[in-house]
C-alpha cells in the first residue's frame, strides 16, 4: 500500500494539491490482494480471460507476468493496445474512484485481459479502495470546467451505480444477441427451399 500512496501523492501534486490529498479523501484506504491465473486456451479468439471495465477503487497495482494479456483502449473499444510485460515492473491504473477525485483530469483506465493459446498466464493486482462511506467528488474543479458528477455521493453508492449500469449493459448485449440470432434464423426459414421430386418425375 505505501507504493499506491506513493504515487496519489505524486498524482495530488500535480493536480495543485496538498500531496496527502487524495489519500485523505479515501478516508480509510483499504487494499485487496487478488491473483489472477488463466489457463492456455487453444481458440483464444472465443473467449476473453477478462471482459472489458475499469477499477471501481482509487488506483490499481497489477504485476503480471512475462506471458502478457492485459490490453487497454482509449477509443471505446474500437482498438486495443497490448500492455507488453516488463519484469519486475508494474502497471499502474486509476480506477473510477482516483479519475472523479479528479475531475477526469486523470482517465480510468479501459482494460481487458486475453487468454493466449500456448501458455498461461498468471497475475497479480492489488485493488486500492477508500471506505465505503467516503465522499466521491472532484477535489478541485479548475477555472472554466464543470464537474463531471451533479452531486458528492459516498463511494458504497458510487459502486452500487456501476453493477447496476453493468448489469444493464450485460442485459442489452443478451438481447441484442438474441435479437440477431433470430433475425438470422427467420431469415434461414425464409429462403425458398427446393421442391422434392419422386424420382420418376426426375428421370422422365
Amino acid at each position: 500500500m505505501g507504493l499506491a500512496c506513493k504515487l496519489l501523492e505524486v498524482l495530488s501534486e500535480a493536480m495543485g494539491l496538498e500531496k496527502e490529498a487524495l489519500t485523505k479523501a479515501c478516508v480509510d484506504m483499504d487494499q485487496k490482494v487478488v491473483v489472477n491465473f488463466y489457463p492456455k486456451c487453444p481458440q483464444p479468439d472465443l473467449t476473453l480471460g477478462l471482459k472489458r471495465h475499469t477499477d471501481p477503487g482509487t488506483i490499481t497495482l497489477l504485476l503480471q507476468d512475462q506471458v502478457g494479456g492485459l490490453q487497454a483502449t482509449r477509443d471505446n473499444g474500437n482498438t486495443w493496445i497490448t500492455v507488453q510485460p516488463v519484469e519486475g515492473a508494474f502497471v499502474v491504473n486509476l480506477g473510477d474512484h482516483g479519475h472523479y477525485l479528479s475531475n477526469g483530469r486523470f482517465k480510468n483506465a479501459d482494460h481487458q485481459a486475453v487468454v493466449n493459446s500456448d501458455c498461461s498466464r498468471l497475475s497479480i493486482a492489488t485493488f486500492q479502495n477508500p471506505a465505503p462511506d467516503a465522499t466521491v467528488y472532484p477535489l478541485k474543479i479548475r477555472e472554466g470546467e464543470k464537474p463531471i458528477l451533479e452531486e458528492p455521493i459516498t463511494f458504497a453508492e458510487m459502486y452500487r451505480r456501476k453493477m447496476s449500469k453493468d448489469l444493464e449493459l450485460a442485459r442489452l448485449k443478451k438481447l441484442a444477441k438474441e435479437q440477431q440470432q433470430l433475425k438470422e434464423k427467420e431469415a434461414e426459414n425464409e429462403k425458398p427451399k427446393l421442391e422434392a421430386k419422386p424420382l420418376e418425375e426426375i428421370l422422365a
